[in-house]
């Protein structure tokens, strides 16, 4: 178990201590014991973080693999997944944090699996035609499959199970890798060690293929200011909040060839984490008149039901309702992202997640 748990909070340190393969409580990583036990990260804990008596827990394998079977029979409960996985606990840490909602795919496939979200593999598969882009990259080192994004844990683990039946793959033996869309990349093989050199070889890939960026001016610093002040002021009338000051989180832009961000980069969700940590994506303004802004404001609330609170105004830039202390996490997140938009849109244009995927739905 010592050692197991080594390999684990090792690997686990080494890939979530880079912001360009996962962010805060996503991503996740499991390592199988031979014995029917298989330690994997705890739900909503930091990868980077994990250490011996935090951020993992040890599941039983065949109550897993069982509680699924019996999800999957029915129509998911987020409910009684989330308690199953809590019974499924086989260790003796008094810590009572639930395993990853993507313990089911784990426990369906080889002895070390490792799920991360890399910037440079997002816009690949959150563009139209990021698959043939993919292909082009990987190529002929690396085969791969490709899952369609419907829904987290019980859901993906189904896709992945039905995957496996159909092509007979042998999980064991051989590494497999599977890119679901709009989320991120499975690696699956032997050891840790193999794992970080395949997330790597993978990383070196896609990122030699990506278009380049290039640095773009905003507006002034007093423009941004007035700007993030009327954006205060509007939001607040919209929904009566003063929860967090609008801040200017990134003050110069990285984007493809250099060209100022358009609006139609910013249409609909690319991911589930966009959702999470941007809400609903980043708000396009034309520009920073109050009328304007309210209206587009309102506009977004009745398309999504949320409250927008990252903006990108026309010409001059990223702007964020955060609080302090989450402002260092929102300033990567809110740069990779326009970053990720832009490069999706020189590979075909976006490909936005569809509303019913955006749900808990399938947990």
């Amino acid at each position: 178990m010592e050692q197991l748990l080594s390999e684990l909070i090792q690997l686990s340190r080494s890939l979530g201590s880079d912001a360009t393969l996962v962010w805060a409580g996503g991503g996740n990583i499991s390592i199988k014991d031979g014995q029917g036990g298989m330690f994997i990260k705890a739900s909503g804990t930091e990868l980077g973080r994990m250490s011996r008596t935090r951020g993992w827990r040890k599941v039983n394998l065949n109550q897993v693999l069982g509680l699924l079977d019996n999800l999957l029979s029915h129509k998911p409960n987020a409910g009684r997944a989330k308690q199953g996985l809590l019974d499924s606990c086989c260790d003796t840490l008094a810590d009572v944090t639930m395993p990853s909602i993507e313990t089911f795919f784990h426990a369906l496939l080889g002895r070390c699996v490792v799920h991360l979200h890399p910037v440079a593999v997002l816009p690949y598969l959150c563009s139209k035609n990021g698959y043939n882009h993919l292909k082009r990259s990987l190529s002929p080192k690396f085969d791969f499959h490709r899952i369609d994004f419907r829904g987290f844990g019980v859901v993906t683990a189904g896709q992945i199970q039905r995957r496996i039946y159909k092509k007979k793959l042998k999980l064991l033996s051989k590494t497999h890798i599977f890119f679901l869309s709009n989320h991120g990349v499975i690696v699956s093989c032997q050891s840790a060690v193999q794992a970080k050199t395949i997330v790597q070889q993978i990383m070196n890939r896609c990122e030699k293929h990506l278009p380049q960026t290039i640095l773009v001016r905003t507006a002034a610093k007093d423009k941004m200011m007035e700007t993030a002040a009327n954006l205060q002021s509007a939001r607040s009338h919209c929904c009566d909040s003063l929860a967090n000051q609008i801040t200017v989180p990134v003050k110069s832009l990285q984007t493809p060839k250099g060209v100022m961000p358009q609006k139609k980069w910013f249409e609909g969700i690319i991911t589930p984490e966009e959702l999470t940590y941007l809400r609903a994506g980043i708000l396009w303004l034309p520009n920073d008149h109050p009328n304007t802004l309210k209206k587009h404001i309102h506009s977004h609330f009745r398309k999504t039901g949320l409250w927008p609170a990252a903006f990108y105004v026309c010409r001059q830039g990223l702007f964020v309702s955060e609080s302090k202390e989450n402002l260092p996490l929102y300033k990567k997140v809110f740069a990779y992202y326009l970053q990720i938009r832009g490069r999706a849109m020189q590979m075909g244009g976006l490909r936005p997640l569809a509303r019913k995927r955006l749900s808990g739905e399938g947990l």
